[in-house]
């Protein structure tokens, strides 16, 4: 009857054993499974910076070729406005000088009669 006892008490400490051991157990199980959520969310949010940096870097090259050609075309536009005012001015200047032609020829004209 006492080896029954013993074995009965031995038992009885392997099962609280156990249960300790079990007890521990959950709360690394529900460890894991925060860690892996947490995992879960910093692959999610470093996939979302690297898509952002994409757009990002599209966004600035896109803005860049717009700069550019926005430059060009303010160029352009320039050269053609200084084009027309060179015209204009050529225009005036040819004008006055035939005016001035004009009185001179009269005056000569005036002066040979």
């Amino acid at each position: 009857m006492s080896v029954l006892l013993v074995r009965v008490e031995t038992l009885e400490r392997d099962l609280k054993k156990l249960g300790e051991q079990l007890q521990t157990y959950v709360p690394a199980r529900e460890n894991d499974i925060r860690l892996q959520s947490i995992q879960d969310s910093v692959k999610r949010t470093e996939s979302d910076v690297s898509k952002i940096k994409d757009q990002l870097s599209d966004l600035y090259t896109k803005l860049t070729n717009q700069d550019q050609a926005s430059q060009v075309r303010d160029n352009s536009r320039r050269a053609a406005q200084d084009r027309l005012q060179i015209q204009y001015l050529t225009g005036i200047i040819a004008f006055f000088f035939s005016v001035l032609a004009g009185l001179l020829v009269a005056f000569l004209t005036h002066l040979i009669h």
